[in-house]
């Protein structure tokens, strides 16, 4: 009889479910790698500036008193976010081009995609990497402009080490809300199915995540200062400095746990998602044959799955 060639993604059609499953907790891997990435670039990038524009503010109140506009002062801090994504997004683009041949094979070894998984570059992906390099040095710096923007003049003849503000009020709502959805998620995985609790446990990681990374300002005063205790009774002056420091400084000492929180906890949610997944495809392709026990002859040929 008459046969089909297929070609492309077409060849999909005939690969094994368990082929299927594999492609598809591999490109989860990839996506929350991409998502994490993202995020903590913006975290990065936003606490620097945020730590920078604390900084500067004296130098910044100079430019508002010789005739600096907010406009300007933004566009000043956009300027150097844009040169900073732009050298790192061409030093990136073809680092990544040359390391993701390599990266197949981890992915192949570590179970996420099927034997003769092959990555193939090709042009717009690079100039893609590279616009969005530009496009989170951006999202960082968003914040921290509107910050400068609002410098008065005065602020020149003010020279102070203690953050007289560390949280603003949309922080503060943002945060608030984004940790009370991670409860409300971490809640409902009680109550829910094998299927939604996945889902929701990736909400209330994340949620809680997200929320404790923006509360961070508000929360490292009283945290530094309790873990920091025991060096306030050890002699000398270097030990009592830290923890003032630590305590006083709250964006700068901010701008530093942040990026460390958010990278560890998503690579916690990243590595537990992945596990997850595995063992309910697993559970779920135990669960679909009812018998107890399968008798076959030794050494009978059949699919692989």
């Amino acid at each position: 009889g008459a046969g089909e060639v297929l070609r492309g993604a077409a060849r999909d059609e005939l690969a094994p479910p368990q082929d299927e499953m594999t492609r598809w907790i591999g490109a989860q891997v990839l996506t929350a790698m991409t998502a994490l990435s993202a995020f903590v670039t913006v975290l990065v990038v936003s606490s620097g500036f945020a730590f920078t524009v604390a900084r500067r503010r004296r130098d910044l109140g100079l430019l508002r008193t010789i005739g600096a506009t907010p406009r300007q002062l933004r566009r000043l801090l956009y300027g150097e976010a844009l040169t900073v994504g732009a050298i790192g997004g061409a030093a990136g683009a073809p680092l990544g081009a040359l390391l993701a041949p390599a990266l197949a094979g981890v992915f192949v070894d570590a179970g996420f995609q099927p034997a003769g998984f092959e990555v193939r570059m090709r042009p717009w992906v690079l100039a893609a990497t590279f616009a969005l390099g530009l496009l989170v040095a951006l999202a960082g710096v968003w914040s921290a402009s509107r910050r400068a923007a609002r410098i008065a003049p005065l602020e020149a003849m003010r020279e102070a080490e203690v953050d007289s503000r560390a949280m603003t009020r949309r922080r503060w709502v943002t945060g608030t809300v984004a940790a009370a959805l991670g409860l409300a998620c971490a809640v409902g995985t009680a109550f829910a199915g094998p299927d939604a609790m996945v889902l929701l446990c990736l909400g209330a990681a994340m949620g809680l995540t997200t929320g404790l990374t923006l509360l961070i300002p508000a929360l490292i005063g009283p945290v530094a200062g309790a873990l920091t205790r025991p060096l306030a009774r050890r002699p000398g002056a270097v030990a009592l400095l830290v923890r003032a420091n630590m305590v006083t400084a709250v964006r700068r000492t901010s701008a530093t746990v942040a990026p460390v929180l958010a990278t560890v906890a998503f690579a916690t949610l990243i590595t537990s998602a992945v596990q997850t997944t595995a063992a309910a495809d697993v559970a779920g392709r135990a669960a679909a044959v009812r018998a107890g026990a399968a008798v076959v002859p030794r050494g009978t040929p059949g699919l692989s799955d």
